[in-house]
């Protein structure tokens, strides 16, 4: 698919704001909180998102499987979650285990725009002109 790391980057940071307020617990979680969260949501989350969606291409060049790519991308949601907040844990600005769940809203978001950008690949290889 040639717009593969874009469409990652994208899709990937409005789902992993999504994520965090249904994790969070906001309430009600309706349009406006949503859009409310976009911003920030892509001006913290595209160029990772977009760096994990170039090393998805390069993978897959390299014959990597779907599972093996998806834990790659799981695992760069992760670190880029743990990266966010070591400087704000350190400072003694974040307490508590809550916050350990913007890296788990971060893989789960890697993993749903990866699996949505592999079937738009599928469905576009299949319906493509010969």
């Amino acid at each position: 698919m040639p717009f593969h790391a874009l469409f990652l980057a994208l899709l990937t940071p409005p789902l992993a704001a999504f994520f965090l307020l249904l994790m969070f617990g906001a309430r009600p979680l309706g349009a406006p909180l949503v859009l409310a969260t976009l911003a920030p949501a892509y001006f913290i989350g595209f160029v990772p998102a977009l760096l994990a969606g170039w090393l998805d291409v390069l993978l897959a060049r390299h014959g990597w499987r779907v599972l093996a790519r998806l834990a790659t991308v799981a695992g760069m949601g992760i670190v880029a979650g743990l990266v966010i907040l070591a400087p704000l844990h350190l400072e003694g600005r974040i307490h508590g285990v809550m916050p350990l769940l913007l890296p788990l809203a971060l893989a789960l978001s890697a993993i749903l725009a990866l699996g949505l950008a592999l079937l738009m690949a599928r469905l576009y290889a299949r319906n493509r002109p010969v």
